[in-house]
């Protein structure tokens, strides 16, 4: 029976990495005749997406040729987002907290430029593990409150509950359990609300 569930296991594992595989294959080949517009923009992206896990580098460069002929284009809707996807990749997958740094405050700086919550706090969820690993308690904490203010400014219960979650998890960590409790309590109580009013929408 392990036998048989390990082969399944392993079957499954390369079905998806060859789905994988043909789907990056794809996109390259379309990327070849791609013309210099916006859609080969997203393109790169799309295929960045791909790789940030196998090719971190790879996805990188494609991440870079993105904002490159965004400018170019001078299209700059997509720039805050592509940042934040190469400080997600530098923190993630190659542990480089100094350019993870660079690129998720360089994503945050243009999202509040433009106006762009839900790339700010995407930008501010990357960041706190950042500084979590270099150990800046006082910055960690203070974006962990600012991913709360901006969850709620876009009252969004889903990521009210993730980020009261988050200070919660900081709280625990720092042995302040009653203030960890109150937070997971406020993260329970929103999720909660959201579950009643999917019930009520099914």
């Amino acid at each position: 029976m392990k036998s048989f569930l390990l082969i399944s296991i392993a079957v499954s594992f390369c079905a998806a990495s060859s789905f994988a595989q043909t789907n990056v294959d794809s996109l390259k080949r379309v990327l070849l005749t791609a013309k210099e517009d916006t859609n080969k923009v997203n393109l790169l992206i799309n295929l960045s997406e791909q790789l940030y896990n196998e090719a971190p580098y790879d996805a990188l460069g494609y991440l870079q040729q993105a904002i490159d002929l965004g400018r170019k284009l001078k299209w700059t809707d997509r720039e805050a987002e592509i940042e934040d996807d190469m400080g997600y990749t530098y923190r993630h997958t190659l542990s480089d907290y100094p350019k993870a740094l660079e690129h998720l405050n360089k994503s945050y700086a243009l999202a509040e430029k433009n106006g762009n919550k839900p790339i700010m706090l995407d930008a501010l969820s990357d960041l706190a593990p950042v500084y979590r690993f270099l150990q800046d308690t006082a910055k960690e904490f203070a974006i962990l409150k600012e991913c709360v203010a901006i969850a709620e400014e876009l009252n969004t219960s889903s990521a009210i509950g993730t980020h009261f979650r988050d200070i919660g998890s900081f709280f625990e960590d720092h042995n302040d359990r009653i203030s960890a409790l109150t937070c997971y309590q406020h993260a329970y109580d929103r999720v909660a609300a959201l579950h009643d009013t999917l019930e009520m929408c099914i």
